[in-house]
């Protein structure tokens, strides 16, 4: 009886003791500093316009923003893109054309910056010099640099570009071909993954149509918000939008869109196409337009913010681009329930599902493209079944948030932290 009771007193008095030691540990790593956050130094590539590149910068620095990272960029002064970082409130430094173009200058900025905001990471998203730039600051400051590719860069790379890509820290792809090929060509940098772009999703899927539009069926509604929007009257025909700016170098082939248009309208299957953004290459467009007498069929916008309405009023989206890494407006047009048409041994392969969720024409083939325009036109109800197909498609496999959590474990893998 004496040793139940002794055995009894021990197992209690070492309950106690094991919950007060608990609670000892839990108090004392409670005050233990979290590890923190890796800081990152994003350096946008020279040009004034807003690109793609771009508004995948800004959506990322926000949304890592919101999970207690201080992202930090250095742009070029005076740059439109300066100004979105401005109207975001995203912090940044600023350096001149001139100096970014001179590498021994740029080196010795992203020194400067590096070491006021105490970077752990340079991030580069142009492959040019500024990523011999930034190696040499993460050498002296044992930094880690990770590259962004946007244009599939081993798919033309030299054995000089080669062993370049093989001494970074990490490469994120935006599109799968681009990582596919980097093990094609055996680029073996520590880390790499596929991760889609970010961007500003919200508008898109927190979409509402004001009312004095919902006050009118979808034609009458239509036709007023074109008509005080960009003072188009519309005619009855199907209406199709691209978005895209308009390149010297043709990178987006607005060319190869007028030509499948101009077939469509020799077979008497006219649309009206609204053209959304801007460029040097606008007035040779304008001018082409009027040589293939298609002028009164399209539209030039220019630059709006009125992108989700525009993709709400129109019947479906085509992006007649020759090279896209990814193609963020055929996620925004899918979120908005609208079907596709994409190109070829581009970015939209990733994204559409040929004949399910959108359309894929042959790259470079006006033929092929107006063919694929003319069975969208066709088959009206078709075409509506497949764009909320496009739409529960986009939203599980490309929302913001599971993209954010890829982008910190790849920064996770680089860091370790």
């Amino acid at each position: 009886m004496l040793r139940y009771v002794l055995f009894v007193k021990l197992i209690k008095h070492s309950a106690r003791t094991g919950l007060l030691l608990a609670l000892g540990c839990i108090l004392w790593a409670s005050k233990l500093p979290l590890s923190p956050k890796p800081q990152i130094l994003f350096l946008h590539y020279p040009t004034q316009q807003i690109t793609g590149i771009g508004v995948y910068l800004i959506n990322c620095s926000k949304l890592l923003r919101e999970r207690g990272y201080t992202p930090y960029f250095l742009v070029i002064k005076n740059s439109q893109f300066q100004k979105e970082l401005e109207k975001n409130t995203l912090p940044f430094d600023t350096v001149p054309l001139s100096s970014y173009n001179n590498i021994r200058a740029l080196t010795s900025i992203i020194h400067k910056t590096c070491a006021e905001h105490h970077s752990d990471v340079i991030c580069c998203n142009w492959y040019d010099h500024s990523l011999a730039a930034a190696q040499a600051v993460a050498r002296d400051r044992s930094l880690k640099v990770i590259f962004i590719d946007h244009m599939n860069i081993a798919a033309m790379a030299n054995q000089e570009t080669h062993k370049l890509l093989n001494s970074l820290d990490g490469i994120l792809g935006v599109n799968p071909l681009i990582v596919s090929t980097l093990a094609d060509r055996q680029v073996n940098a520590p880390t790499i993954a596929f991760i889609p772009p970010f961007f500003d999703e919200d508008r898109f899927l927190n979409f509402s149509l004001s009312d004095r539009y919902r006050r009118l069926n979808l034609h009458q509604a239509r036709v007023l918000f074109f008509r005080e929007t960009f003072g188009i009257a519309l005619q009855k025909l199907p209406v199709i939008c691209m978005i895209a700016n308009m390149y010297e170098d043709r990178t987006k082939n607005h060319q190869l869109l007028f030509q499948a248009i101009h077939r469509l309208i020799h077979k008497n299957k006219p649309v009206e196409v609204m053209l959304a953004g801007d460029g040097a290459m606008r007035p040779k467009l304008e001018q082409l337009a009027d040589l293939l007498k298609i002028k009164k069929y399209v539209h030039f916008l220019g630059f709006t913010d009125r992108i989700p309405e525009l993709l709400y009023f129109t019947d479906f989206h085509v992006l007649s681009s020759r090279h896209e890494a990814f193609g963020i407006v055929h996620v925004e047009a899918a979120f908005m329930k609208k079907v596709s048409v994409g190109a070829t041994n581009t970015g939209a392969p990733a994204i559409i599902k040929d004949g399910i969720t959108g359309l894929i024409f042959e790259n470079d083939n006006a033929e092929d493209l107006a063919r694929k325009i003319e069975f969208l036109i066709d088959h009206p109800a078709l075409c509506h079944e497949m764009g909320k197909s496009a739409y529960a498609h986009a939203l599980l496999n490309f929302s913001n948030n599971a993209k954010i959590q890829a982008f910190e474990k790849f920064l996770c893998h680089v860091t370790g932290h």
